[in-house]
């Protein structure tokens, strides 16, 4: 059971990160620089996970409404955008200082952040 859920939601420039404990702490994200929005999402899932290993976390859940980055980051899809290949590098050398790792993909319905 992971100590923490982390969500990566809207056009991926928001985290909302729970504790078992009851903590909750939600950020917004503000790039210098125009950014797809897959670049977007792979900005917010590498900034949250910098965020919680910080804070001594070492197992956690990633829940995230883009299909496609939470297949990619699991391995079960490629990637041929050069871009996205540095985001995933990225996030993938941050996961791997985490004891446990879990990435769930989330339909945008159920995601915490959904109006």
């Amino acid at each position: 059971m992971p100590e923490w859920t982390r969500y990566v939601y809207g056009s991926g420039a928001g985290l909302l990160i729970y504790g078992l404990k009851g903590i909750e702490m939600e950020y917004a994200l503000h790039f210098n620089f125009e950014a797809m929005n897959n670049e977007a999402e792979y900005e917010a899932l590498v900034a949250g996970l910098e965020l919680v290993r910080t804070m001594g976390v070492r197992r956690i859940l990633v829940r995230g409404d883009s299909k496609l980055m939470m297949d990619q980051i699991r391995g079960d899809y490629g990637i041929k955008n050069e871009s996205l290949m540095k985001y995933h590098g990225k996030a993938t050398t941050v996961a791997k200082s985490f004891a446990h790792i879990f990435f769930e993909h989330i339909p945008r319905s159920e995601n915490e952040e959904a109006d």
